[in-house]
């Protein structure tokens, strides 16, 4: 079974949280905690492209694992190897689809927690047009 959202942005804006804090490069914890959500919450719309990608074009014989279904995205959107896309980290995939994740629109649990976290840290009026639904 699926974490639900809520847990999945928790680990990951705590493992965003520890590169951001590795890094040392902003002063405050305020500063810090706020780029890790940043952070944390694009990464979030990357793992819900990934289940979204798995779930409209995984089968029983051939699932689409992990990062597979990123890839196969980054596979078809760019055309190159199979070999130079499954060599890619995470951020270069996240990079390569940049416009898909863009255009993403998070499910209702999915914005909500990103809404909550976002708001708390005083992020959301910079990352409300990339969570919230679009306008009519």
């Amino acid at each position: 079974m699926q974490k639900s959202y809520e847990l999945l942005l928790g680990e990951l804006l705590q493992e965003a949280s520890e590169e951001v804090d590795a890094a040392g490069t902003l002063r405050t914890d305020r500063a810090r905690a706020a780029q890790a959500v940043r952070v944390g919450i694009g990464r979030l719309k990357f793992e819900v492209l990934s289940r979204e990608t798995r779930a409209r074009l995984g089968t029983p014989w051939a699932p689409l694992n992990d990062l597979d279904a990123t890839q196969y995205l980054v596979l078809q959107k760019h055309n190159w190897t199979i070999e130079y896309v499954k060599g890619l980290s995470r951020d270069q995939l996240m990079f390569a689809l940049a416009q898909e994740i863009h255009d993403l629109q998070l499910p209702e649990d999915a914005r909500a927690a990103a809404k909550g976290w976002a708001t708390r840290y005083g992020v959301w009026d910079e990352l409300k047009d990339h969570l919230d639904d679009p306008a009519p």
